[in-house]
Formats: structure tokens, C-alpha cells, sequence
């Protein structure tokens, strides 16, 4: 049994069935659809901004980031080769990361880390010269200080994504039932308790990740929601390409003449650490404000859609994958970087039965 229909549940579903083809496999989701950040992302496909990594290495070691980066990038290549980028809308853009007029220090600490970072990179992906710094302010922004280009990142169409990959589990017999909730696990004996009764597993796989500590409650995951807008449709606008601003805690892309604008929980306070849905007005003021700063022509532009969607972070950036007690299984706290993880963690936690 799998606990969350979100990404990392149906591909722990997907490896759980190719390992073990006779089982039975059901997949349990509270909602009518996953309601996390499996289908509430913004569609990029990254494993890490200069400017991330080197706040990163401020918590973490070398090792422990090569490794994370390198889980990265395989869950995207492993995500392709199962789904495929026309199944997923994968293309291949490439990401610039942007530093205005407040983000000198930042940019020059980035430079002075830059071969550093360039060389991590280079190794645990196994490519060169993943990061270039260029001189050119891509078309449709302003306000651009400087930027930093990766070449190997990308984008991919959320829903497409998560359907594609709901229908490759149902043709695989796997069974997925909706508004099912669990309220306990009886790690003993793997009974488990829903709003609609108990059900006996041999095993039981918790992919739920922020609201992981619902059921285990010692674990070190904290649910932090991220806010999200879509503008109307701008008949002008010539930005086309995947970008990210400060540590990538601000993230901006362009959907057909659309612009997307996600992120800032870092400058909102204790009231993003919630795993309550929904919009604030202090939120969306303040993406508004990002906007009409780095993207030309936005600044009369109304906002269509809004919504968010909710990570599970901890201290530090890596997910927990383990074998919490005999034949509970654990994959959570993506911390963010659910669209390039979820393969690979997936894969992992089906590997914990062979």
C-alpha cells in the first residue's frame, strides 16, 4: 500500500509493480486528485541555481551536495526515459539565473564560487561547462544586473506530467483509489485505518510528503506553502525561457504569452509554514511587485490565476528515504525539487522489496 498519489507515490508504484509483477499494489490519495506540490508546481525542470548551491554548501557538505545533485538529474533523465518529453511537455530551454540592482553581494559571492560550483556540478551530472555567465539581458526583461546561464535545465507541463504518469500506473494494474483518508498506521502489524475502514497491507509505503507528519509524527519534514500567479494573456510580450532570482527562492517563466511568477516565502514570514492552501494578499502583492521589476510590459497586466502549493523542507535539503520500521517505508521532504527527485526516490523505495 502507498499513502499520496502525488508524484512520488505512482512512480514508488511504477518500480514497486516492474520488481513485482504479481502484487497487489493500491495507492491511496485523500483528495480527488493530489492536491501537494506534485500538481501545483510551476513546471521547472532544475536541480540547482549557482546561487543555490553556494547556500547550500552553507548547510551541507560538498559530498552530501554532489550526491543531492546528482539524485537530481538522474530523477529528470529517469522521469524522461519513462514518461517521455512529449508525454511530460519536457523542453529543453535551459534556465538563467537574475541579480538586479539589490542582488550585488549575492552575485559577487557567486562569482567568487563560480569554478567551484561549476566543477560539483560538472562531476555529478557528468557533463562540462553546465554554467556560463553572460552578458546579454535575455529578451523581455529589465532591470537585469547580470545573469548566470545553465544550459541542462528545463521546463515540463505540470498536469500533463502527473497524468501521463496516472496513466502509465493504471495500465500497469495498479489500483488508486480517491477520497480515502488514513488516519493511522498500526507499524506492527501494517493495518491500516481510513475514513472508510482498515485495510491489512504487507507493507505500506508513506510518499505524502509535507504532510508526512500526520502519521509520523517524529519526523523532520515541515510543510511550507509557496504562492503562485499566472498573468492574462499579454499579446507584446517577448520573454521566452525559464528564470531564477535569489537562491531560487523566486522562480519566473513563460507560459505561451502568459507570464508565471512563483515563490518568495523567504520574505513572508512564519505564515508560509502552514499546509493550508490558498493565497494571501501580502503573497501576491509581493510577486506583483517582482514581476513589474524584471519583466517588461507587465506593468498593467491582471493576474488570471493564483494558487499554491505546499513543500515539505527540513533543515537540510535532502529527502528521507528509509525504512522507518519493518515494512514501513518513508519518501518525503523533496524540499522543493519534487519534479526532479520524485523519480529516483520512487525507484529507491521500490528497491527497499527486492
Amino acid at each position: 500500500m502507498i499513502v499520496g498519489a502525488g508524484l512520488v507515490g505512482l512512480f514508488t508504484a511504477f518500480f514497486l509493480r516492474k520488481t513485482n509483477p504479481l502484487a497487489h499494489i493500491l495507492v491511496l490519495e485523500r483528495g480527488a486528485y493530489s492536491r501537494g506540490a506534485s500538481t501545483r508546481n510551476a513546471g521547472f525542470a532544475c536541480f540547482g541555481s549557482v546561487s543555490e548551491l553556494v547556500d547550500d554548501s552553507t548547510h551541507m557538505s560538498e559530498a552530501q551536495m554532489q550526491h543531492l545533485i546528482r539524485m537530481r538529474w538522474e530523477g529528470l533523465q529517469l522521469s524522461r526515459r519513462t514518461i517521455g518529453d512529449e508525454h511530460m511537455g519536457y523542453k529543453p530551454s535551459g534556465n538563467y539565473e537574475l541579480f538586479g540592482a539589490n542582488d550585488e553581494a549575492l552575485y559577487e559571492t557567486c562569482v567568487e564560487k563560480f569554478d567551484l560550483i561549476s566543477t560539483m556540478v560538472s562531476e555529478a551530472i557528468g557533463f562540462k561547462n553546465v554554467f556560463s555567465i553572460e552578458s546579454d539581458t535575455p529578451l523581455g526583461l529589465k532591470s537585469v544586473h547580470h545573469c548566470i546561464f545553465n544550459q541542462y535545465e528545463g521546463s515540463i507541463n505540470t498536469g500533463l506530467f502527473y497524468t501521463s504518469l496516472l496513466q502509465i500506473c493504471l495500465k500497469q494494474n495498479i489500483r488508486i483509489l480517491n477520497g480515502v483518508s488514513v488516519n493511522e498506521i498500526d507499524q506492527s502489524s501494517h493495518l491500516v485505518r481510513t475514513n472508510l475502514g482498515e485495510i491489512q497491507a504487507k507493507g505500506v509505503f508513506i510518499t505524502t510528503n509535507a504532510f508526512a507528519g500526520e502519521l509520523i509524527h517524529d519526523l523532520q519534514v515541515a510543510p511550507v506553502r509557496n504562492q503562485v500567479i499566472v498573468t492574462a494573456e499579454l499579446p507584446e510580450l517577448r520573454l521566452n525561457g525559464c528564470f531564477h532570482l535569489d537562491r531560487g527562492y523566486f522562480y519566473i517563466r513563460n507560459i505561451g504569452n502568459r507570464v508565471l511568477i512563483g515563490g518568495g516565502r523567504h520574505l513572508l514570514g512564519t505564515s508560509e509554514t502552514t499546509d493550508e492552501l490558498g493565497t494571501t494578499p501580502q503573497g501576491l502583492d509581493l510577486l506583483q511587485s517582482k514581476l513589474h521589476e524584471f519583466v517588461g510590459g507587465t506593468e498593467t497586466a491582471t493576474i488570471d490565476y493564483a494558487w499554491s502549493g505546499i513543500l515539505g523542507v527540513g533543515e537540510v535539503k535532502m529527502p528521507i528515504i528509509e525504512e522507518y520500521a519493518p515494512g514501513i517505508f518513508v519518501g518525503v521532504r523533496m524540499g522543493g525539487m519534487g519534479v526532479a527527485l520524485s523519480s529516483r526516490v520512487g525507484e529507491i523505495l521500490a528497491g527497499f522489496t527486492r
